[in-house]
């Protein structure tokens, strides 16, 4: 009875309830996009060379920024962080569909493309992990979770 309360609190907050329903979305797009862009590159290049260069030039940026993103969530809003940088992952990955679906590839612009795709991730993920222990109002989660 306890757990089925506790289950239910965040549902009832209007916050929770649109972040949720925001990251549900963001998180399954931007789960499909690596699949779907490999196949996409691929089809377009038929270069295995190429996909290893998008792939690569998305993930180092990730990396390499993630420091910068969380410095970032920490001093600005998270929610603007997050509701900014998910606008440009959805633009950066929408840009590269048309491009990839209207059949106008060309290596360098989609590497372009997928180097801001993986700045932008670099600044999600620090604003998602802080945003979550910012709601539940505790310092560390063992406070608010049931033994």
């Amino acid at each position: 009875m306890r757990l089925r309360r506790m289950l239910s609190l965040p549902a009832r907050r209007r916050d929770f309830s649109w972040f949720f329903s925001g990251q549900l979305v963001s998180l399954l797009g931007s789960s499909m996009a690596p699949i779907a862009l490999a196949f996409a590159v691929l089809d377009a290049s038929s270069s295995a060379v190429d996909l290893g260069i998008v792939l690569a030039v998305r993930m180092v940026p990730m990396l390499a920024f993630l420091l910068v993103g969380g410095a970032v969530a920490d001093r600005f809003s998270r929610r603007t962080v997050l509701v900014l940088s998910n606008l440009g992952s959805a633009l950066t990955q929408g840009a590269v569909a048309a491009i990839l679906l209207t059949g106008h590839y060309t290596l360098l612009l989609v590497a372009c493309l997928e180097f801001l795709n993986g700045v932008l991730s670099a600044f999600t993920s620090p604003a998602l992990r802080g945003i979550v222990r910012s709601w539940s109002g505790a310092r560390n989660f063992s406070e608010r979770t049931p033994c």
